[in-house]
């Protein structure tokens, strides 16, 4: 059985009409999604909390973030001020499109964040399905038969 690819299982654009004409837009990765999360922080937060004494910021700051995103996701992040004079329905229409390519289930999504979340919490990693744990270490045993040789070991550690 051939090697599945990750690039195989990346989600198509989809083209989101505009009268009788359409923007084509992608879900936008983890990455672009936590810069924009760092940089609308405040924001976002006051939008979860419900507006309260952040609410003129939230109705300023909000069009520029989905402008941004909707950017984001055509590929064409130097157009953010294009984007902001789009029609609200359009834009309404192009970020539900983003927001369904970027979270396609959402259940899952807040399932993955609740372990998550639990793990950080706690200091110790979740549970790795169908994971099976290296034998002990026998120091009887010498390091060379002990190094791994195969070229599909990550040794690079996330940033």
């Amino acid at each position: 059985m051939a090697k599945q690819r990750i690039e195989d299982l990346i989600p198509l654009p989809v083209r989101v009409p505009l009268g009788s004409k359409f923007i084509e837009v992608r879900g936008l990765t983890l990455i672009e999604i936590i810069d924009l999360l760092k940089r609308y922080k405040d924001d976002v937060l006051s939008f979860i909390n419900g507006g309260g004494a952040d609410f003129d910021r939230l109705v300023v700051n909000a069009p520029v973030m989905v402008a941004e995103m909707i950017a984001l996701a055509a590929d064409t992040p130097d157009e953010v001020e294009a984007v902001k004079r789009l029609p609200f329905a359009a834009q309404t229409d192009i970020v539900m499109a983003v927001w369904e390519l970027s979270v396609p289930d959402l259940k899952k999504l807040a399932e993955s964040l609740a372990k998550a979340g639990a793990a950080l919490r706690s200091g110790s990693p979740a549970p790795i399905p169908d994971y099976i744990s290296p034998p002990p270490n026998d120091s009887s045993t010498s390091s060379s038969s002990l190094s791994n040789t195969s070229s599909d070991t990550a040794t690079d550690t996330p940033t």
